[in-house]
Parts: structure tokens; C-alpha cells; sequence
């Protein structure tokens, strides 16, 4: 129902369905858990007819082989595997908007940030959570940036309190504008990294 509304409006629609970790990176689960498993939510989305979706799952297999894509102390993906989900992303929109590119990896400056725990320790109640050393991708001559826009909440959509409505943008009327609703793997890179390519994406 709702991609017809959009299609009857000129409006792009479209769905970006990110794995779970352990599809990704299966050789870390323990074999009595390695067994095939019943499908997600997400996999089960995979086969309704008519959705414009885009599922990130085989391109982060296909990438996985060069590097880890996620981070050994936290269920989300790295900042490599961000990326990689980008690209992906930015493809399908530039198939709508020609004007629109993938940033190159070269761009990128890498940052070691040391002592990262992730959420893994919060879930397994452990009195002392491990760390790792993590890998930053920060953009250089970034665009983008975070508007002092406040966004009314619908208080039906059930937002955490912490998540609350961003506005980013570079303010380059030439660029579609967007929103984006998502969960906690579009934290971090996704957010800047995708407003480069919109006036202002909410």
C-alpha cells in the first residue's frame, strides 16, 4: 500500500533490508547454533512481490573476504561494512538520479580508536566487558552537515527517546530530498555519509 501511494506521487520508495551479523560472519557461531536457521524477517520480506528493496546481505558476503564486517564486540556492522551497504544504497539511487555517485573508498581517512566495547557484553551480563580496537572512516571535505531543524515526532512511530529526528544536508537545491526511517545500523556513517548525496535527508 504505501510503495503505490509513493509510486502515484513521483515518490522513490524504496527498502534496504541490513543482515544480522551472524549471516554475514556464520564461521563465528558455535556449531550447535550454525544449523540452518527458521528465516527472518527480513529474508521472509525478500519474496513480496512489487516492493522496490535492496538486500545487503549477499554484498556483504561478497565482501567479507578482504576484511571482517562487523565488530567482534557489538552485533552491528564496522564501518567497512557500512560502507560496503552505502555503496549499495547510493547504486540504486543513482539509477533514479543520474547526478548521484558513490563516494570512492579513497576519500576516506581511517581513524584507530582504542578501547571500543560494544553491545555484545550488555546482552551476555558481563561484569567486565571486553574491548577492541576499532577502525573510524571519516569523510574527507564532508559536505554534509547537521541542521538545527527540530522535527515534530509523531509520537505513533514509538522513536526511543535517545533516537531522536535528525535533519542533514549540504543545502545543494540541485539534490533530491529525503527520510529515512531506520534502526541503530544507520547510526554512525550511514547518516552523514548519506545526506552528501541530499539537500536534506531527515
Amino acid at each position: 500500500v504505501r510503495q503505490s501511494y509513493l509510486d502515484r506521487r513521483g515518490i522513490k520508495y524504496v527498502i534496504a533490508l541490513t543482515p544480522e551479523k551472524h549471516e554475514v560472519h556464520p564461521e563465528g557461531l558455535p556449531g550447535y547454533v550454525a544449523e540452518p536457521q527458521p528465516a527472518s524477517a527480513a529474508r521472509r520480506l525478500e519474496s513480496v512481490d512489487g516492493l522496490s528493496m535492496i538486500g545487503l546481505r549477499d554484498v556483504l558476503r561478497s565482501a567479507r573476504a578482504s576484511r571482517s564486517l562487523y565488530y567482534r564486540t557489538d552485533t552491528h556492522w564496522n564501518d567497512d561494512g557500512a560502507y560496503f551497504g552505502y555503496r549499495a544504497l547510493v547504486e540504486w539511487l543513482a539509477v533514479q538520479f543520474p547526478t548521484i555517485q558513490p563516494i570512492p573508498r579513497e576519500r576516506f581517512d581511517a581513524v584507530t580508536i582504542t578501547g571500543f566495547s560494544g553491545d555484545l557484553a550488555r546482552m551476555l551480563h558481563l561484569p567486565t566487558p571486553p574491548s577492541e580496537d576499532i577502525i573510524a572512516l571519516r569523510l574527507r571535505d564532508a559536505r554534509a552537515r547537521r541542521l538545527e531543524v527540530q522535527v515534530p515526532l509523531d509520537p505513533r512511530l514509538l522513536s526511543p527517546a535517545h533516537g531522536v529526528p535528525q535533519a542533514w544536508g549540504t543545502s545543494d537545491k540541485s539534490l533530491p530530498r529525503g527520510i529515512i526511517f531506520h534502526d541503530s545500523f544507520a547510526e554512525g556513517l550511514w547518516l552523514p555519509l548519506l545526506a552528501e548525496h541530499f539537500e536534506t535527508l531527515v
